[in-house]
């Protein structure tokens, strides 16, 4: 299993992914969240095609803190069903793993 994660989440605004990043940074879930603005969305949802505009992050964390961080993040964001997807990272800077270590302990 691969040490170190990126979480992908959405939401609608800008403000709710201010919260999610600062919640997940002072918890030490994450050791960094990238915030893109305005990406856009397509998918069904009760049934129907919708399209929305929407706020996406980027959550680099450890794999060994990914569970804790998935209930934190299902509790404080605002859809009723959050996508929450896990990509495994199995290579890169190993001087980045380093301070996310540093960051995390």
């Amino acid at each position: 299993m691969a040490n170190y994660q990126l979480v992908l989440t959405t939401c609608a605004q800008k403000e709710d992914a201010h919260i999610i990043a600062k919640t997940l940074l002072e918890k030490k879930l994450a050791a960094c969240v990238n915030v893109l603005p305005q990406i856009e969305s397509f998918y069904m949802w009760q049934g129907k095609m919708t399209q929305d505009t929407e706020i996406k992050l980027f959550i680099k964390t450890q794999a060994a803190k990914t569970h804790v961080l998935i209930n934190t993040l299902k509790q404080i964001h605002p859809y009723d069903v959050p996508e929450i997807q896990v990509i495994n990272i199995t290579d890169g800077n190993d001087e980045y793993f380093s301070w996310i270590d540093e960051v995390l302990a």
